[in-house]
């Protein structure tokens, strides 16, 4: 297998969303969020989680002019992690199976949306 050959690092800058991802990713762990997999009873239920990132970021250096020596740099970012829990394995002797959690969040939403149009529904039909 032919090997790429290494890329000579000419700036001194190191990437901003390197250094961001590198900060949040050590709190990504599913057992750092949601504890360490549970054996009880010949049973061990072992949590799984969906991780999210969003990261971005920018850097800039500013060439000196000819005429005028300038020594600008600049750099920015930021990022979220956002870790969510989706269900667990239940790992018997016999089976393992997968166990969804159930998102409370959209059925709330679908509950709230159902409630105005039927009170819209009703209010119109009071007065007609």
């Amino acid at each position: 297998m032919e090997t790429l050959p290494e890329v000579k690092k000419t700036s001194r800058f190191k990437s901003p969303i390197r250094v961001i991802f590198e900060k949040l990713s050590p709190g990504t762990r599913t057992e750092d969020v949601y504890g360490e997999p549970i054996e009880i009873a010949g049973k061990k239920v072992v949590p799984v989680s969906k991780v999210t990132y969003f990261v971005g970021g920018g850097a800039g250096l500013e060439k000196k002019d000819d005429n005028k020596p300038k020594n600008s740099e600049g750099e920015g970012g930021g990022g979220a992690i956002i870790v969510k829990p989706v269900g667990v394995y239940e790992i018997t002797e016999k089976k393992t199976r997968y166990i969804p959690t159930l998102d409370l969040s959209a059925l709330f939403l679908l509950a709230g949306v159902l409630g105005i149009f039927l009170s819209i529904f009703v209010s119109k039909s009071d007065n007609g």
